[in-house]
């Protein structure tokens, strides 16, 4: 039970007039403690009154040196007592201080109570020890107010991908502390730092640094390593300047860089040091990371950030949407990705996520754009075979190509435009989409579709065929160029077997500005009408073929309305693949059976059969071509 005596706010306390006995003064000078007050202190998350050590936590020690707390830290880098609490001196603090100095406590009568609570601790994450926070001495990059201002002004040249990461590393660059560069490591690159064996002072003379640094940059930073923990002579390093402050010995630093220092500098050994990057890229964790410590260094060292635009991309997680972690069983790894489905649709699968965001990863989900790969494989394919034996030697010109063709280089030459700006705003969503729709509608409708009958039927050296063999080798050269960031094994591959590519390998070909006569807007209004009106008469084939009527679209004759007229002087035979065409006063379109009879050679059905008596069981159209 407990009885209330009397209550205070916390500020009463605030004063070096109130003091209690510390259960154990760190000297016979020290024997009283004293409150302060903190806002990070609250009642909502315990009694509101906490214990403050500044030698072993972030906020306990600002509080320390804003109140003038001794700065205390009696725990060595093994988690052991050090000689500064000499009861327990050489223990571990968790495996036997801890139980000892609760067992004192109690038996001195100083201990209330006692009792095991479970709340949340740090742990390390990798071998799941609790962490000890200690106060040691560290070297620091200072981040003044002068250079804070001149990596925010950086930060606002920069091109950032999505925008939003501008705000995200500015805020986080306008609060940063300053930045500690050292690291308690076996390994890695030395602090080049050499304190004197009879002062303990550090030794930072210019000449000295700069000796060490050429030492470094002739040889490596081995020798740094050499006879390690020994305090050396200046005859053991003859390649150092005389120095009163070396001559009784010295010893080495022994913390290594921060290893985001060594990646802050990448710019530097890749690029040298006037060149600036295009582009950096990485994971949204790096605005805290790379991102901002190339920042800091490129800055600092020559006043300008080390890159032009930074592109930020989410994480993959597995189907579940959890985190991949090899102790979780649960990596699907790459090259198990590209075993199974080609290296060329993993990377056509990271084209089409939103790379904004994280995105998960399956069979399932990369059964997706699999449809979409083959689709523009098959495209190559089919542009590859419809090339066969046409090298270039007689490419027709452009006012004499058919208007089918003439509307392909237009939506072609559009194309173009859309993908390389998309590739330049680094919208590969948007590409690879446009790409695979390309193939999907644009070459489907009119070379697959709409140019196979001449491609089948008439002479190799006819004009019309000429003409559709003149538009795809077009097609197929600048769709290679322009899938090859994405699809890069295949767009190399239909490349090698064009038959007359103007260079070796498609990643060195310049893709050329298309003629400007292909952009034709009028052109492009009427065909667009044109592609309405022939999905219009797909379904009304459809329908006659459920009717009966036809069985495929080739044996349909399709009556056009009035007021279709504008359409009047295209082969509307070969966009609507069907035998006939004709003109009608109705107000909707008609789909009858065919008249004639089925050509053999070309299976249009025709009126004219036998009308050449060289070849009388053709049409006259395809005997003309024998």
């Amino acid at each position: 039970s407990w009885e209330e005596v009397k209550t205070w706010d916390g500020s009463f306390f605030d004063t070096k007039a109130i003091s209690y006995a510390l259960p154990f003064p760190p000297s016979s000078a020290d024997l009283a403690g004293r409150a302060v007050v903190a806002a990070y202190v609250t009642a909502e998350d315990g009694t509101g009154i906490v214990h403050t050590a500044p030698g072993h936590g972030e906020d306990d020690f600002h509080t320390g040196i804003k109140h003038g707390l001794q700065i205390l830290n009696p725990v060595d880098n093994s988690g052991v007592f050090t000689d500064k609490a000499p009861r327990w001196a050489g223990k571990h603090i968790f495996k036997e201080g801890n139980p000892e100095i609760v067992a004192d406590l109690l038996e001195r009568g100083l201990l209330l109570a006692k009792k095991d609570i479970q709340h949340s601790y740090p742990h390390c994450w990798r071998c799941k020890n609790p962490v000890i926070f200690r106060t040691t001495e560290q070297w620091f990059l200072r981040l003044d107010e002068a250079l804070r201002q001149r990596l925010l002004a950086q930060i606002d040249k920069t091109q950032w991908v999505p925008a939003e990461g501008r705000n995200r590393i500015a805020a986080m660059v306008a609060n940063r502390p300053d930045w500690c560069l050292s690291r308690q490591r076996v390994w890695g690159t030395p602090i080049t730092v050499l304190y004197s064996a009879s002062s303990g002072q550090a030794v930072l003379d210019d000449a000295v640094l700069e000796a060490i640094e050429k030492k470094a940059a002739a040889e490596g930073t081995d020798f740094w390593f050499e006879r390690w923990g020994e305090t050396l002579k200046p005859s053991d390093w003859p390649f150092l300047p005389a120095h009163p402050d070396l001559a009784g010995g010295f010893r080495r630093e022994s913390d290594i860089l921060d290893v985001w220092l060594d990646s802050g500098v990448s710019w530097l050994s890749v690029l040298g040091e006037d060149a600036v990057a295009d582009l950096y890229l990485e994971g949204s964790d790096q605005h805290r990371g790379w991102f901002q410590s190339s920042l800091v260094m490129s800055t600092a060292l020559r006043g300008r950030a080390p890159y032009k635009a930074v592109l930020t991309h989410g994480f993959v997680l597995d189907e579940k949407g959890r985190a991949m972690h090899k102790s979780t069983g649960n990596v699907v790894a790459p090259q198990q990705v590209i075993e199974k489905w080609g290296a060329d649709l993993l990377r056509l699968w990271v084209a089409l996520c939103d790379y904004n965001d994280d995105v998960r990863i399956s069979d399932k989900l990369l059964s997706g754009p699999s449809d979409s790969y083959r689709r523009v494989r098959n495209t190559f394919k089919y542009l590859l075979g419809s090339l066969d034996g046409f090298d270039g030697s007689k490419v027709v010109a452009y006012g004499d190509l058919p208007e089918m063709e003439r509307y392909l280089l237009h939506r072609l030459a559009a194309l173009q435009g859309e993908v390389q700006e998309d590739y330049r705003a680094y919208r590969y969503r948007d590409a690879a989409r446009r790409l695979v729709d390309f193939c999907a509608f644009d070459l489907s409708a009119l070379c697959i579709d709409g140019m196979k009958d001449r491609l089948y039927t008439f002479k190799l050296d006819s004009a019309e065929r000429l003409a559709a063999q003149t538009v795809m080798a077009e097609v197929l050269a600048r769709l290679c160029a322009l899938t090859s960031p994405i699809l890069s094994f295949t767009a190399e591959e239909a490349w090698r077997f064009r038959a007359a590519r103007p260079m070796d390998s498609v990643f060195l070909w310049d893709l050329p500005v298309p003629d400007a006569r292909w952009t034709d807007p009028a052109l492009a209004a009427r065909w667009s009408k044109a592609l309405a009106l022939r999905e219009r008469v797909l379904k009304k084939i459809e329908a006659a073929r459920t009717a009966k009527l036809v069985g495929k679209s080739l044996d349909a004759k399709v009556v056009l309305p009035g007021d279709a007229a504008e359409f009047k002087g295209l082969n509307l035979e070969e966009l609507l693949i069907v035998s006939q065409v004709e003109w009608g006063t109705g107000a909707d379109i008609s789909v009858v059976h065919a008249e004639g009879v089925k050509c053999p050679r070309c299976w249009r059905w025709q009126t004219d059969i036998g009308s050449n008596a060289s070849a009388p069981e053709l049409c006259g159209r395809c005997a003309r071509q024998l």
